[in-house]
């Protein structure tokens, strides 16, 4: 049977402006084209994301809703967005405790720093769609994946994460922003780039 690997949905406006939950049809594709089974991860609360900007605290109920969803899952996909959301921060949390394989790209990555941290940092001049070389750092799994030393990627985000205890830092880009995170053991990798 084909990994299950769960995309978390992220709030969005339809062309006929209603509230809606999506990924980026890239994601489904990539996972779909490496041997994969993508399924949406949508929030639990009854409310619309998109408009509401008080976003009550998850209850148990809700915790354990995302639970049996993560627990069907064989990795997680914790994609880009606008705003980390509280249960963002619990998918991670949970993800992380039952071992399940993480890759945190753009926004994901940051939720996954700020989990230990609890600090992003405002990012000049990365905000752009431009390639922009990085470097990669000996020893990881970031430079075993890619196989060189320098690689170009693009870049599409206001905020940057900083040194985490929890993490390894694997790659970095020419103006010091860390663009590459991960964890020894259980694949846990974050991105500041948007592979897909």
């Amino acid at each position: 049977m084909k990994p299950i690997i769960g995309i978390i949905a992220r709030p969005d406006i339809s062309v006929d402006s209603c509230s809606s939950m999506s990924t980026f049809d890239e994601y489904r594709r990539a996972i779909i084209k490496f041997g994969g089974n993508p399924i949406l991860i949508m929030p639990p609360q009854f409310i619309d994301y998109y408009e509401k900007k008080d976003i009550p605290k998850l209850t148990n109920v809700e915790k354990n809703m995302i639970n049996k969803i993560i627990d069907m899952c064989d990795g997680i996909l914790m994609p880009g967005g606008n705003r980390i959301y509280e249960h963002d921060l619990y998918i991670y949390k949970y993800t992380s405790k039952v071992k399940k394989p993480i890759l945190g790209i753009c926004m994901g990555m940051q939720v996954m720093s700020f989990n230990t941290n609890k600090r992003l940092k405002k990012v000049e001049n990365h905000h752009i769609q431009n390639l922009h070389k990085i470097k990669l750092i000996d020893n990881t799994r970031m430079q075993k994946i890619y196989a060189q030393r320098i690689k170009l990627v693009n870049s599409l985000h206001n905020y940057q994460i900083l040194n985490s205890d929890e993490y390894k830092v694997s790659a970095i880009s020419e103006d010091n922003v860390i663009e590459a995170i991960e964890k020894n053991g259980i694949f846990n990798i974050g991105v500041q780039w948007h592979p897909e």
